[in-house]
C-alpha cells in the first residue's frame, strides 16, 4: 500500500510516495528500473545521464584510480565507471544485488557487502565514491554524503532525479509518468546538506533530460532539448562532482599547425635547455640552475 511519509535527517524532510521498504521490493524496483533503461525511451535517458557524469568527471584522473559505487544496484552504472577507466568496487546493502551486479561485470569489479550510511572502509580508502543509485539508508541522506566524502581521498559524484522538474509534474496527469518507480530529491535540499559538509573544496553542476518523459525521444528538437547540459538544477537528472582537494588542470591544449604540417619541437626544447642566443651563445637552464 502506497502512503506519503516525510522522512527527517537533520532538519531535511524529503516527501515520496513510498512502498513498504523490503529487501524483497528493493530487489524488484532495481530490475524494473534496469528494464525501463532496455527500453527506447530509457535507452535514451540513460544516454543522457552518462553524458553528464562524463561530462562532470572529465577533469578526474582515471588510470589507476580507484572509485566505490555506493548503492551499486544490479551494476548498470557500474560498468559505466569501469568502461571510463576506474578500478571500480560495487557495494551494496542486499547480497543478492550483488550477485546481480556479479553476473554482468564478473571479475572486471571487486564486490562488497556494506551501507551507505556506515562505509566498511577507512579514511581515504578510495580515490573518489560515486553514489549514483538508490543507497539503501538514503533515508539519511547527510549520514551518505558525510561516510562518502569521509572514504574519497579526492571526490564524489552524486546523481539524484530533480523532483522540481517537468517529468516529476508530469507524474501528476494521468498516463503522463512514463518512467518507473523512482526517489526524488530537490535541489534545494540537496545543495543545503553540502554546505554544511566540511572539506569540500570546489562544487559543478550538470542537468540534462529537460523536457517531460514523453519528449525523451530522438528528434531535433526534442533529442537536442534533452540532450543539453546546463549548470542549473532544471533537468529531470541532475548530477553533482565534489571536490575535496585542489582541482589540477588536465584539459589538454590546442596544437597549433603550421600550414605544412604540425610544428616540431626544437632540440633545445627537447633536450630541457634555452635557445641559443643569436651571438650564439646559449646556455642552458640546468647549468646555471634556473627553471625556464
Amino acid at each position: 500500500m502506497w502512503t506519503l511519509r516525510a522522512r527527517c535527517a537533520g532538519g531535511l524532510a524529503f516527501f515520496a510516495a513510498l512502498p513498504h521498504e523490503s529487501g524483497m521490493w528493493r530487489r524488484e524496483a532495481a530490475l524494473s528500473v534496469e528494464q525501463w533503461y532496455a527500453s527506447p525511451r530509457g535507452s535514451f535517458a540513460l544516454a543522457r545521464q552518462k553524458r553528464v557524469l562524463q561530462h562532470l568527471m572529465s577533469r578526474w584522473p582515471r588510470r589507476g584510480c580507484s572509485m566505490l559505487d555506493v548503492g551499486c544496484g544490479t551494476g548498470l552504472f557500474s560498468e559505466f565507471l569501469w568502461e571510463s577507466g576506474f578500478d571500480v568496487t560495487c557495494l551494496a546493502h542486499d547480497p543478492a544485488m550483488l550477485e546481480s551486479a556479479q553476473a554482468r561485470l564478473g571479475s572486471k569489479v571487486s564486490y562488497q557487502v556494506g551501507v551507505a550510511g556506515h562505509l566498511p572502509f577507512d579514511d581515504h580508502t578510495f580515490d573518489y565514491v560515486a553514489l549514483l543509485g538508490e543507497p539503501d539508508d538514503m533515508d539519511a541522506p547527510y549520514t551518505a554524503l558525510e561516510e562518502a566524502l569521509r572514504v574519497a581521498a579526492r571526490g564524489v559524484i552524486l546523481g539524484f532525479f530533480n523532483a522540481c522538474s517537468l517529468a516529476r509534474l508530469a507524474r501528476i496527469f494521468p498516463g503522463g509518468a512514463g518512467m518507473p518507480q523512482v526517489r526524488w530529491f530537490g535541489p534545494a535540499d540537496i545543495w543545503r546538506l553540502l554546505r554544511r559538509l566540511p572539506d569540500i573544496r570546489r562544487v559543478r553542476l550538470g542537468a540534462v533530460l529537460l523536457g517531460p518523459p514523453f519528449s525523451w525521444r530522438d528528434g531535433k528538437i526534442c533529442g537536442f532539448c534533452n540532450m543539453l547540459c546546463l549548470p542549473l538544477p532544471v533537468g529531470a537528472y541532475v548530477a553533482l562532482s565534489i571536490a575535496r582537494g585542489p582541482v589540477l588542470p588536465l584539459t589538454a591544449l590546442p596544437l597549433r599547425l603550421r600550414k605544412g604540417g604540425p610544428a616540431e619541437a626544437s632540440p633545445h626544447a627537447l633536450r630541457g635547455s634555452a635557445a641559443p642566443s643569436p651571438a650564439g651563445h646559449g646556455t642552458s637552464y640546468r647549468e646555471k640552475g634556473e627553471r625556464p
